[in-house]
């Protein structure tokens, strides 16, 4: 019995893992112990039998951001990385690393066509700054 769509996608997926235990699944009426009776499911409009047919799009796979290198170019804080065809990063910034200091965006980087290395900056802060490099979306 199928009680929730998770037992069902774990079906689907373990046919699509192991597609030799695909046997299918089997519709039963809840009278089916009593004898002689019997249901047949078809379909009025063909004499074939129905068919179940599942499309879904396979989710890429996302590559995470490897930070090239991070220096001090005079007053700016460089910050080099390889950009993906197809991602969107963002760059984001602390004061600090207390629970109370949020992180704010620096600056987004959109690499559509091509992969590329990628050179943002940063004004010198006296007191210090802390950052991180993440993908935050995908470009069609």
């Amino acid at each position: 019995m199928f009680s929730t769509s998770n037992t069902l996608v774990t079906d689907i997926q373990a046919w699509i893992q192991n597609p030799s235990t695909n046997f299918g699944w089997i519709i039963s009426s809840l009278s089916e112990d009593d004898p002689g009776n019997v249901r047949r499911i078809r379909s009025r409009e063909s004499a074939t039998p129905p068919t179940l047919t599942i499309k879904y799009t396979a989710v890429p796979q996302l590559t995470p951001p490897i930070l090239d290198s991070v220096r001090l170019a005079g007053n700016l804080v460089e910050i080099r990385f390889r950009a993906l065809a197809g991602n969107l990063y963002a760059i984001e910034f602390r004061e600090s690393l207390s629970a109370a200091s949020a992180w704010q965006v620096l600056t987004n980087v959109a690499e559509k066509f091509v992969d590329r290395d990628s050179l943002v900056t940063d004004s010198l802060n006296p007191g210090g700054r802390f950052y991180r490099l993440g993908i935050v979306g995908q470009i069609d």
